[in-house]
């Protein structure tokens, strides 16, 4: 798009508010990855995934960032996610969480019908 737009307007939208932190991470984990693929530093492939994941998420982000309520979507996402998962604090399985909300939810249409 910076051919399309011109490079001056392509870095003014990239530094919006709105898309400014995942535009630093996404160009700072690009310049990273090539310094670190370049040189010689102990543990070199270890820091090229590391990197190589942190850029594959800041691609994410910085895509996201253009699509009109797309941080929103990505964070209640991230939310649902960490509710159903394994790292819920409670410890129960999908299938228990998708059989306790189909029982409260049969429970509570019959409760509201019965009123």
């Amino acid at each position: 798009s910076c051919f399309l737009a011109g490079p001056k307007k392509q870095v003014a939208s990239m530094l919006h508010k709105k898309r400014r932190v995942s535009s630093v991470m996404l160009v700072m984990s690009i310049v990273l990855s090539l310094i670190v693929a370049e040189i010689n530093v102990p543990l070199r492939t270890l820091w090229l995934i590391l990197l190589l994941m942190i850029l594959s998420w800041s691609y994410v982000t910085y895509t996201i960032s253009w699509i009109p309520m797309g941080p929103e979507m990505l964070s209640q996402c991230w939310r649902w996610c960490r509710r159903t998962c394994c790292c819920a604090q409670d410890k129960m399985t999908i299938s228990e969480r998708v059989t306790n909300r189909a029982v409260r939810g049969a429970m509570g249409s019959t409760f509201s019908q019965a009123v």
